[in-house]
């Protein structure tokens, strides 16, 4: 691995495809993800929780050396039966960012169909140790209407999960200052 100026860094991972020929350019053949996990576990590179994350980066936690946290961004069904299974194989902690307008639904996306988790599905992530968040709008796309989504869904998040939601991730763009006060007085 080359060097890496923080020693805790975040793998961002869109989606995980059983498609080797027929998938978007932002997801990964599982048999290649499967081969980065198991690089990560032979050669005994440290997989921490994104929490370890910002503790590191907010200086509150000393890491000896370079570690890496696993993301997941929109909540594609695919992270949960292929991507799932294989973290849980290795041991690894990972955050699922789960775009809460999606759930449980099947749209087409790029002549693809496309099926997202249900509640079960992320019910059952989180119940087992993985961290969930809520992946939304631009970043620099705030709105009122956004603001109200955001508090509904952080509600139904929580209500759903038994769980307080600290993690927002912005699907694309620079946010702003008024969304960044936003997510900071919601708890994010």
């Amino acid at each position: 691995m080359g060097y890496l100026k923080n020693k805790a860094a975040v793998l961002q991972y869109q989606n995980i495809s059983e498609d080797k020929t027929n998938f978007l350019d932002t997801w990964i053949y599982y048999k290649c993800f499967e081969e980065q996990l198991d690089y990560l576990s032979k050669k005994n590179i440290p997989i921490i929780p994104l929490d370890d994350v910002v503790a590191y980066l907010s200086g509150d936690l000393d890491l000896k050396k370079q570690s890496f946290s696993l993301t997941f961004d929109s909540g594609y069904i695919e992270l949960y039966t292929l991507c799932y299974p294989l973290i849980k194989r290795y041991g690894f902690p990972a955050t699922f960012f789960i775009r809460p307008d999606t759930i449980g639904k099947a749209v087409k996306l790029n002549g693809k169909d496309v099926q997202y988790m249900n509640w079960g599905h992320i019910q059952e992530l989180s119940k087992n140790g993985m961290t969930i968040g809520l992946f939304g709008c631009r970043g620099d796309a705030f709105t009122e209407k956004i603001e109200g989504e955001i508090k509904k869904f952080k509600q139904k998040f929580e209500y759903e999960l038994g769980r307080k939601m600290v993690y927002y991730c912005v699907s694309d763009g620079v946010t702003t200052n008024s969304m960044l006060n936003l997510l900071k007085r919601e708890g994010f």
